[in-house]
């Protein structure tokens, strides 16, 4: 059992000193994160700093009040096994692209999120699996976008043992004029250290059209 030290994760947003993250550790962390992400930007890059006291993973899940405990098609049916699924998905179409991305919308004092994994049969059309969560409404917009790519990088990492190639898309701004921009190199960073190709808006798709339809 892990007790309460904290871990300090730094991702640098140039991409030629990204960090290489585990995986196991990578979950275990945004599983029981319990400390408040601090976000400092200059015109160069951004550091996000995030403090981590590790727990049992299952006892104090930080990600959310789940909505939909399984992912489910668009018309309801309940996936019990994601990983499963997918891969019987990308057996019988082996050319089938794998997309996951995730979006968020406040509502009160909660944010609803939607993470959806996009099959996309290509030529043919694209079909989603979702699940919802939900967590109080922190007041920092950017807390919550980074929260955004937890949940994405989380899932994919889920499905990563039975898809090698996964593409997550962040509903972050690759254009400097826009606020979101500033956690852009943070994002992609993280995601393709993990060994996922990565992409933000405006071509993130997942996230901005997939996602965003099942959180409002």
């Amino acid at each position: 059992m892990f007790t309460g030290f904290g871990f300090f994760l730094f991702f640098n947003t140039s991409l030629n000193n990204s960090v290489k993250v585990n995986t196991n550790w990578f979950l275990l962390l945004i599983s029981n994160a319990v400390s408040s992400t601090h976000f400092f930007a200059n015109k160069t890059r951004t550091h996000i700093v995030r403090t981590f006291t590790p727990g049992i993973m299952h006892q104090n899940n930080n990600l959310g009040t789940i909505i939909h405990p399984v992912f489910q098609t668009g018309m309801g049916k309940r996936i019990q096994n994601v990983s499963a699924y997918v891969k019987d998905w990308k057996n019988r179409h082996p050319k089938g692209k794998v997309f996951v991305g995730c979006d968020s919308k406040v509502r009160g004092n909660l944010v609803k999120y939607a993470i959806v994994i996009c099959l996309w049969d290509v030529g043919r059309g694209v079909s989603e699996l979702y699940r919802k969560t939900e967590r109080p409404y922190e007041g920092d917009r950017f807390s919550r976008l980074w929260h955004e790519v937890m949940l994405a990088a989380e899932t994919a990492s889920a499905l990563q043992s039975v898809i090698p190639e996964i593409t997550v898309h962040v509903d972050i701004n690759s254009d400097e004029r826009f606020a979101s921009n500033r956690l852009y190199d943070a994002s992609i960073g993280l995601i393709t250290s993990m060994g996922f190709n990565a992409a933000g808006k405006p071509n993130a798709w997942a996230a901005t059209c997939g996602a965003n339809r099942h959180c409002q």
